[in-house]
């Protein structure tokens, strides 16, 4: 199991230029990777994760990108304890740089093996 961070290492740092304000990561991470250190980032990360996954499936189904605006398509009646950990994510993709993110391999070999009726 992964060490959690320092506290101090989650505090989001001010930035020194305007160009700062939008870099975006060159890294790519599978959905399970991110999900798996969000819950590494969150001091008790309890059912965060699992309230996540389907807003990340919502998203990388219909070709959104993670932010306030997909949040709000998805989040449109759900109560408050299931929007604010999908808040806490966006936070947390958002001190990340924005990786892009793919479907797990896993997912994409099992969507090709089922039979076809």
């Amino acid at each position: 199991m992964p060490e959690r961070m320092a506290k101090s290492s989650r505090s989001i740092s001010t930035l020194s230029s305007k160009s700062e304000a939008i870099q975006t990561s060159s890294t790519v991470l599978t959905l399970t990777q991110v999900l798996n250190y969000f819950a590494a980032w969150l001091p008790k990360p309890g059912n965060y994760p699992r309230i996540v996954r389907p807003y990340l499936v919502y998203c990388l189904t219909n070709k959104y990108s993670i932010d306030r605006f997909s949040l709000s398509l998805f989040a449109a009646g759900l109560p408050a304890n299931r929007i604010s950990p999908l808040r806490k994510f966006l936070l947390f993709y958002q001190i990340q740089g924005m990786p892009r993110l793919v479907v797990d391999p896993r997912q994409l070999l099992q969507r090709f093996q089922r039979p076809m009726n």
